[in-house]
């Protein structure tokens, strides 16, 4: 298992803003006049309902440009940092919103290995009539040329926003945001100075538009991102083998925690543990050898963890190390008889769902490195099965050793496992087993599948086997360094 597993190592990029990019929001600054009603109304009663009718309750009114800044720090970690670092490089430019007659203020942009924040804004009459599904308003795509008008090849990727937007002066501020811009190996460009043309998709009440091309200047450098970076140059034995703590860099928007293996010698495939600080203490998660492994490829074998950023550059930082997995070749299986879920699915008067197992009769499969496997809840829905695998290490604090839950990649015919625990799912038609499936929950101590309807209708008995566990011990390894040296 871990000689193919090593095979499928590549350079593969990890990007925060894939894990954080549903948590980021942001706004801008807005430089030009606010767009109002000519008429204005007759007395201050009157202007306030307008208001309170017009602003959907998840829109947060502000008094002044820097209450917008303070209203989204708590969605985008670094913001205020990158705006005190001046990493945001100014538009300052309106564009007209096509077939529409409305305008886009492009604000602010700021460019970050880990995505692209674009700041801007749209004039409150330009949106009104707002409808029940007004969490979509605004910018959902972004197209770029080179000024020959050929397809600029590191175009980043457009999301629409949150529903937390900010209104200030008759105009409602968004954050569109995106990708980083990446190079043809997948990896965001370190430095980028040219000026491209570009027009964005913007969302708005009564349809979709696009505004009118207008020109932009890409000028960045991502080393500005990094506040400080700390050699550590030391080794960890561990019992699972040895890691090599290389550095911790801070970022504007994370921090990064670099790891060495040797790959030719029994290391460990994953590593849990905390970045403290006097006050503060985020926890991290490595993965080695595998597609989830956060590998920067600048030397071989290196990988990274990353954690939240830091606003200011602690004085001492300690890395305190707490669990360590390896890949064991325990397995388990156990057979689910789902014999009735075609007549139930069909059953006209059946109920939306139905609760085959729960937790109060929860079935022990089995008992692996002092930790029970529990069968902890199956439900019957038009969407499938939902099946949770629940593991109970009751004895973890006494031996220090147990079963670590890993969300199973799925084998078949033909397919080579690819990450640290793997699951086959089979019905009576062994020669074709189920081929994937959703990981519809993860938790600390379970993991619940979506089987599909298809499957299960064609299916009187379940034979399911877990392989590839994760043994994972407890460690107590601490590493201190002074940033202040």
């Amino acid at each position: 298992m871990t000689k193919t597993k090593n095979n499928q190592k590549k350079v593969q990029l990890t990007i925060g803003v894939l894990v954080i990019l549903s948590l980021f929001i942001g706004t801008q600054f807005f430089m030009g006049d606010p767009v109002m009603d000519a008429t204005l109304p007759e007395t201050e009663a009157e202007d306030t309902e307008k208001e309170e009718t017009d602003i959907p309750v998840q829109w947060k009114d502000v008094e002044t440009k820097e209450e917008i800044y303070e209203h989204f720090e708590s969605f985008i970690p670094g913001l205020k940092t990158a705006a005190d670092r001046g990493l945001f490089q100014d538009i300052n430019q309106t564009v007209t919103i096509q077939d529409h007659g409305g305008e886009v203020y492009l604000d602010k942009i700021w460019f970050s290995n880990q995505g692209t924040f674009l700041f801007y804004s749209i004039g409150l009459e330009d949106i009104a009539n707002l409808p029940s599904n007004h969490h979509n308003i605004g910018m959902n795509g972004m197209t770029m040329e080179t000024m020959d008008g050929d397809p600029f090849p590191h175009s980043p990727t457009m999301h629409a926003t949150i529903p937390e937007k900010a209104v200030y002066e008759g105009n409602v501020y968004l954050l569109a945001s995106g990708s980083p811009i990446l190079d043809e190996e997948g990896r965001p460009v370190e430095k980028m100075n040219e000026t491209v043309s570009v027009y964005f998709n913007v969302t708005l009440p009564d349809g979709s538009y696009r505004t009118e091309e207008t020109t932009l200047g890409l000028e960045y450098d991502l080393k500005d991102n990094l506040l400080a970076s700390f050699p550590v140059e030391q080794t960890l034995e561990l019992e699972d083998g040895d890691i090599y703590i290389k550095e911790v860099n801070l970022d504007v928007m994370s921090t990064e925690l670099q790891i060495q293996v040797d790959e030719k010698q029994n290391h460990p495939v994953q590593v849990e543990g905390q970045l403290k600080t006097e006050d503060q203490a985020y926890p991290f998660h490595i993965y080695f050898d595998q597609p989830r492994a956060e590998q920067q490829n600048k030397e071989p074998a290196i990988f990274s963890a990353y954690t939240s950023p830091f606003s200011d550059i602690p004085s001492e930082i300690e890395l305190s190390f707490i669990k360590s997995s390896t890949v064991s070749d325990q397995s388990y299986s156990f057979e689910l008889d789902v014999s009735d879920y075609e007549e139930w699915r069909n059953d006209q008067d059946a109920s939306y769902q139905l609760l085959k197992i729960e937790s109060a009769d929860e079935k022990v499969i089995t008992e692996i490195f002092d930790t029970k496997v529990l069968i902890d809840r199956l439900e019957y829905n038009h969407q499938g099965a939902e099946l949770t695998i629940r593991y109970d290490s009751s004895a973890e604090t006494e031996s220090g050793s147990f079963l670590g839950v890993e969300a199973p990649s799925f084998l078949h015919e033909g397919s080579d496992p690819w990450l640290d625990t793997n699951i086959t799912i089979k019905n009576e038609n062994d020669e074709s087993p189920l081929s994937q499936a959703n990981i519809h929950r993860m938790e600390q101590n379970s993991f619940t599948l979506i089987l599909p309807p298809s499957f299960l209708e064609e299916s009187e008995q379940l034979n399911i086997t877990v392989e590839d566990l994760l043994h994972t011990r407890e460690i107590s390894e601490r590493l201190t360094i002074n940033t202040t040296e």
